[in-house]
């Protein structure tokens, strides 16, 4: 029995990415209000749930595919998961790339 099946997380996360990359497309961008600030998420075809762009993953998106989201949807990314540290501890994260303009 999966002890993740009792408390899922609503947020795409390194644990539903797992270890290979995952080509797929934006279909598309929400906002969501967290802790007194509003996030962006990301929903894809291969994924049921939206991915909470943290600062990094925003920046990278906004560099290579321009500042207005609906520009974003449709087009081609990879998803994959690094170590990373969070608040003194290392963490599996969700990054992703765009692989096509």
């Amino acid at each position: 029995m999966d002890a993740n099946e009792f408390y899922p997380s609503k947020w795409l996360s390194a644990e539903d990415v797992g270890d290979k990359k995952t080509k797929t497309k934006i279909t598309g961008i929400a906002t969501e209000e967290m802790q007194d600030e509003k996030k962006l998420v990301v929903f894809f075809e291969q994924f049921k749930k939206g991915l909470i762009l943290n600062k990094t993953n925003f920046v990278r998106l906004k560099e290579q595919l321009g500042s207005e989201t609906d520009n974003w949807i449709g087009k081609s990314v990879e998803l994959y998961t690094i170590k990373t540290d969070f608040k003194g501890k290392e963490v599996d994260a969700v990054r992703l790339k765009v692989v096509q303009k």
